[in-house]
């Protein structure tokens, strides 16, 4: 009897840690999943409040925060800065909204220009230009950095290619040096024009705008026109792209100290080599990165300088805020982005060749 009751004590004492334990697990997993409720919650929050005090806040240029980093020489020697020009060129040099490259390139020219430790820019450029503005707000920025008070002298290395804005952003440098394999000139202006007509007859769609002049469309691939029309828009838009043209002829003209009719001769939109760009006046030397730095140390008299190079910061707050107030997703990264089909229906200075 006695050997009965220890069983059923036992069985019961068995059972009982099982309810204890099996209490516990239960109470350690509401827990758990109370806490990351709350956690979502609170990042919800925060998001919203960031939100609504980014709606409330007065609209203000917020300049670009940016973090120097040392690439290499000695820590107190007097520094360069290293800037890469890279990819498409659009966009101002004030950030409203996102930034753009010409916007991120300014803020770190700013950078370069307010430190008086900084005694000169370089410049990696491998860009097959772009926007006509862009490129035109670019070389205004560098002409700036080059003549106002604290100038600084600045050499531009092109490395893949260096082209059409590409080059007339730098084409005022102090120097510019390429890559023995590198590609540059391209000195011309592109307005693509396309006529969708065809395609919209087929498919049923007629266009009906109402205007209040001949010129309104101009450039609409969509609107139908008789053949008279069509050789007046021409004309008005090739009166623009010659204006632009020779905008850029001149620019490089004085920028690189030649007569207008030397920069004109090569001016025809063509892609040079570096041996040609060089035999054309319109490049100092050729040589690799080192050699670019070598030249600007010789320019500055600073024979072991301290090269830097400045990369964007953002905080958590501006991180989540910009992801909470997008509108959209950022497609620049497409070969048909967003920035790419906006510069297609206005001039540009840009080699398609690179199709960048």
């Amino acid at each position: 009897m006695n050997d009965t009751q220890d069983s059923v004590s036992r069985t019961s004492e068995s059972q009982g840690s099982f309810s204890r334990v099996f209490r516990g697990c239960f109470v350690a997993i509401l827990a758990a999943l109370l806490i990351s409720m709350l956690g979502i919650v609170a990042v919800v929050g925060f998001i919203l409040v960031g939100v609504a005090m980014q709606a409330q806040a007065p609209r203000r240029f917020e300049p670009v925060a940016l973090r120097e980093l040392h690439l290499s020489g000695p820590v107190g020697a007097p520094k360069i800065a290293v800037i890469n020009v890279e990819g498409l060129i659009y966009g101002s040099s004030k950030p409203s909204g996102r930034l753009t490259p010409v916007s991120t390139v300014s803020a770190k020219l700013d950078r370069a220009h307010r430190d008086p430790q900084v005694r000169g820019v370089l410049l990696f450029v491998d860009s097959a230009g772009g926007g006509v503005t862009g490129s035109d707000i670019l070389r205004e920025r560098l002409e700036r950095l080059r003549t106002e008070d604290d100038a600084k002298p600045v050499v531009a290395s092109i490395l893949d290619i260096g082209a059409s804005g590409a080059y007339y952003s730098i084409c005022g440098v102090d120097k510019i040096m390429a890559h023995p394999t590198s590609l540059t000139g391209s000195i011309g202006v592109l307005m693509p024009l396309y006529d969708a007509t065809g395609l919209m007859e087929k498919i049923g769609i007629s266009e009906e705008s109402i205007l209040s002049g001949d010129y309104k469309d101009i450039g609409s691939p969509f609107s139908e026109r008789t053949e008279e029309m069509k050789e007046r828009q021409r004309e008005l838009l090739k009166e623009i792209v010659d204006s632009m043209h020779e905008r850029f002829v001149s620019s490089v003209a004085a920028g690189r100290g030649l007569d207008h009719d030397q920069v004109a001769a090569v001016a025809d939109g063509r892609i040079m080599t570096a041996e040609d760009a060089r035999d054309a006046g319109l490049i100092d030397a050729i040589g690799y990165e080192n050699d670019a730095v070598e030249v600007l140390s010789n320019m500055i008299d600073v024979p072991d300088p301290k090269l830097v190079a400045y990369r964007r910061e953002r905080s958590l707050g501006a991180l989540i805020t910009s992801f909470a107030t997008a509108r959209g997703l950022d497609l620049s990264f497409l070969p048909f982005s967003e920035e790419r089909l906006r510069l297609k229906s206005r001039p540009m200075y840009l080699w398609t060749g690179e199709d960048p």
